[in-house]
């Protein structure tokens, strides 16, 4: 190994240049394409990483730096530029479980690109979304991780909604009104979510299940491309919020309208998911969170800013079962 590798991409009109001298790690697809529809893949944050060159100016430069004798990682920030060093070829390699690693769609490159599109006015929800063919109105699914969210797009999937986000939906404001963009397509399922709760979707996603082992320690990614919405982008839609509570053997199901007056700091919270938390790399190496006091204050500013603008036509607490999830919302 030796020389320095580079590849480019764009991400949502931001341009990222990647560097660094383990070429295995810039080019593994595994990461940048979803070859093989990997739990790993950026894909299942983000809806696409467009290739680019990488002699163009960059908005932002990540560059990953093996050191074989080094034994923690560090990260040196520098404006928009990034450093991080330390033993990546050997913890990369043969690496059975990659979502906790530098690309991993739970890594720390997804939350520092998280980061950058803030800096250009692209915010981004952690929420899953759809809505319904030829309409311009937009469920919006807010909720940390296992709170439900998961279930509430298969449901919607169950009742032929079409998808516009897995993991996250991107929003700018554009001239005083709220623009919505299409977030990821790849689902990363419990395998329990669709034998146990939604079996009618495993002919519907064209899943085979071999009945071996117990369903809810099992994973799987699902491209959803097919059922996507007919447009990446809703300009000023109605926008019905759905924060849910999910679970699987409840039969008392609570779905009630809440008002949005008081809603800024869990739409903060909410756009913090993504970004704001420390990485635990590779399962093993601490790294502090990336966020600084401009971020927060930039991100507050964006979630009142979404709440004044967007045209919220409804607002639904849920607790509930996957089943009843979105009983009198759709």
């Amino acid at each position: 190994m030796s020389g320095v590798y580079k590849r480019a991409f764009e991400l949502q009109g931001m341009k990222i240049g990647l560097i660094s001298n383990f070429e295995q790690i810039i080019v593994d697809n595994q990461y940048f394409r979803s070859e093989g529809g990997h739990l790993h893949s950026l894909l299942s944050n983000f809806n696409s990483l467009n290739e680019i060159s990488s002699d163009l100016p960059m908005d932002m430069i990540f560059e990953v730096r093996n050191h074989s004798s080094a034994e923690e990682f560090a990260l040196e920030t520098d404006g928009s530029n990034y450093l991080l060093r330390g033993p990546v070829e050997k913890w990369e390699t043969g690496l059975k479980d990659k979502r906790s690693s530098i690309f991993g769609n739970m890594g720390i490159f997804s939350k520092i690109a998280v980061g950058e599109l803030e800096k250009q006015g692209v915010f981004s929800f952690h929420s899953t979304s759809f809505c319904r063919p030829g309409e311009n109105r937009l469920y919006l699914v807010l909720g940390g991780s296992g709170a439900g969210k998961s279930s509430v797009l298969l449901k919607a999937q169950t009742e032929n909604l079409s998808v516009f986000g897995t993991e996250l939906t991107h929003f700018r404001q554009d001239g005083g009104k709220i623009n919505m963009m299409m977030g990821s397509l790849w689902q990363n399922c419990r395998m329990g979510n669709l034998v146990v709760d939604f079996p009618q979707l495993l002919e519907k996603y064209k899943i085979r299940y071999s009945g071996d082992g117990d369903p809810w320690h099992q994973y799987m990614s699902v491209n959803l491309g097919d059922w996507k919405a007919d447009k990446k982008q809703f300009y000023d839609p109605e926008i019905v919020l759905l924060f849910p509570r999910i679970e699987s053997e409840r039969e008392n199901n609570v779905i009630s309208r809440s008002k949005t007056d008081k809603i800024d700091y869990k739409l903060y919270g909410n756009l913090a998911d993504k970004v704001s938390p420390p990485s635990m790399l590779y399962g093993r190496f601490f790294i502090p969170s990336i966020d600084d006091a401009e971020s927060q204050k930039r991100r507050m500013r964006a979630a009142i800013d979404f709440r004044e603008a967007a045209n919220i036509v409804e607002c639904w607490e849920i607790l509930a079962s996957p089943a009843q999830c979105l009983n009198g919302i759709i």
